[in-house]
Formats: structure tokens, sequence, C-alpha cells
């Protein structure tokens, strides 16, 4: 609202908020007396000093309010005075009050606890909390409890274990081994590859296969055919998937052919999960080698399809769920 202004022998004065200025004001007028910090009278205070002198200062027992001071922190810029001579005294807590009151401050004070161990928390909650060890706690009987459930979903259904051998780990490698097998374990596939190149020592060293083995065996366009009628739309479950998939599409685009589509399954993070030794540093579950492996191709299916076996058979206890 407009000041209402009077012209004095000094300036100005708003005969509403009783400010005076020696020009015009600009300022839009706060409707109440203006008072300056710390300077209003002794009968007027402000909502937290009536909470605290003992009135109440609920929406129907606060007065309406007589006065304001300049304060940038409020919505509008002005703080309220109120006459405590209008205020009405709190009502005292009853016996049961107090008591509850007693309890909250004895909560608060000593704070909660872990659901679960029992260790001091920090702070207080109404609801049940864990502690950050059983919080870990259960994030790895989860993650096990999941690698179990995905192994019992796989038995129950018909799927296929694929493994390769390759030239080398990078992104040109090629196949110079390959076996499937099914989920009885009967084998499908045990094959030598002939790649484009000479083996290296150093991955002969590993699975065994060396140039001279594979000098009159087929290359992998030969054995395109048959896999894809193989592998096309079934589920196979492979340790370490993302590298035998990539091995299989890298092939398939160096020789010109489609890639072969199937339904993939890392055993080898399910595993993981399955172990729960959990890597800080990678922010997830630690891969772990292949139990049983030997690496050759038909050795780490069959030893794929033996972990799978393993883990599906262990029990989950009730309180995991």
């Amino acid at each position: 609202m407009r000041h209402q202004l009077t012209l004095t022998g000094d300036g100005y004065r708003c005969e509403i908020c009783r400010w005076t200025w020696k020009t015009p004001p600009v300022s839009r007028c706060p409707g109440l007396p203006r008072y300056s910090w710390n300077r209003w009278p002794g009968h007027l205070m402000t909502k937290t000093q009536l909470d605290r002198a003992g009135y109440s200062t609920g929406k129907t027992a606060l007065p309406k309010p007589v006065g304001v001071v300049a304060f940038a922190r409020s919505r509008d810029g002005w703080l309220r005075l109120y006459d405590v001579r209008e205020a009405v005294p709190r009502r005292p807590l009853t016996a049961a009050q107090l008591e509850s009151l007693a309890r909250g401050r004895r909560a608060l004070a000593e704070g909660s606890t872990c659901a679960k161990c029992g260790v001091r928390l920090e702070g207080y909650s109404t609801r049940p909390q864990l502690c950050e060890r059983c919080t870990f706690e259960n994030r790895l009987r989860e993650a096990e409890r999941g690698a179990i459930l995905w192994a019992r979903e796989m038995l129950a259904r018909e799927f296929l274990v694929l493994d390769t051998e390759t030239t080398d780990l990078g992104t040109r490698a090629e196949i110079v081994g390959l076996a499937v097998i099914d989920q009885a374990g009967d084998v499908i596939h045990d094959l030598l590859v002939k790649p484009t190149g000479a083996i290296p020592p150093d991955a002969t060293a590993i699975h065994g296969i060396t140039s001279g083995q594979v000098a009159d065996s087929p290359t992998f366009p030969l054995l395109y055919k048959p896999l894809v009628d193989t592998l096309t739309g079934r589920d196979v479950v492979i340790y370490n998937a993302a590298f035998d998939v990539r091995v299989l599409a890298a092939n398939c685009q160096r020789h010109n052919l489609p890639p072969i589509e199937a339904n993939w399954h890392c055993a080898m993070e399910a595993y993981a999960r399955f172990c729960g030794e959990w890597s800080e540093y990678h922010g997830s579950f630690k891969w772990q080698r292949l139990p049983g492996g030997d690496h050759t191709a038909l050795g780490d299916c069959r030893a794929t399809l033996a972990l799978l076996r393993r883990m599906a058979a262990t029990e989950i206890e009730e309180n995991e769920q």
C-alpha cells in the first residue's frame, strides 16, 4: 500500500507506519507502525519471543500484529510485532504429554540401534534401521540369492553351453577351438578351427592348440552354417559371455557373414554375485576363475555346466528371502 504522507518541518512523515524521510519515499508502506530493530516498546514481541515466553502462537491464538520491523529474511521483508497484553498463555502440559516428551528426549539422546546386530547408530529414527555393515551383508546375500535363482531358472529350461579358444584376447582374436554341449552334458560340437594366420606361442601356452594341429581343420566360414543351425534363437550360457560373443561377432564380420542371433547368458557374472567378493575399485563384484576349467573349449563347457548345477543346488535360507 502507499504511504499516507504529510509534510513536516524536517521532511515527510507517513501517518500509518510513522516513518519519516527528507524526500518523498519510493518504498511501499507496511500498513502498520514501523520500529527500528530492538527499539520497539517493551509490550511488543515477535512470534518467537512470544513462544519462548510461554504464550500460544497457533493460528487461532496469535493476536493481530500491531507493528513491524524490517527483516530481510522474511517473505515480504517485514517481521511482525504482537502486543503481549493480547497474547494467550500456553496451557501447561499434562502428565502424559510430559512423559511422552521425556521419552522422546531419551530416545534422541540414546539414538537408534541396528535392527539386526544392535549396534548404536547415529541420529534417531522411528523406523527400523540397519547399520552399514548389516546393510552390506544383506546386499551380498541378496546377490547370492539372485545368482542361485538364475541358475535354477536356467536348469528348468533347455539351454546350451558354449566356449571358444582364440589366438589372443584382443579385438581381432580368431577362433581356433569351439565347443557346444547341451544341458545334459552331451557334446554337440567339439571343433578345431583354422585361423587366417598363425597361432601365437603365448596363446598356445594357455589352451595347447598349435598351428600344426589346426592345419587341416576347417575354417570358420565352413563351420558357420552348423553353428547358426545350433545356436540361433537358443538360450546359450557362456563363462564370460561378453568376450565369446564379441569374438563370434568379429569372426562373422571378418568373413562377411551375418552375426549369430542367440539369447546369450553370462555364467561368470552370476558366479561373481554368488561368491560376493566386492571390489571397491570397480564398484562391482569381482570376477572369479572358472572352477574346474582346463582352458579347453569342451572342458570349460563342462565346468560351466557343473558350476550352474552347484549354484542351483545351494540352499537359500528363509531369513535371506
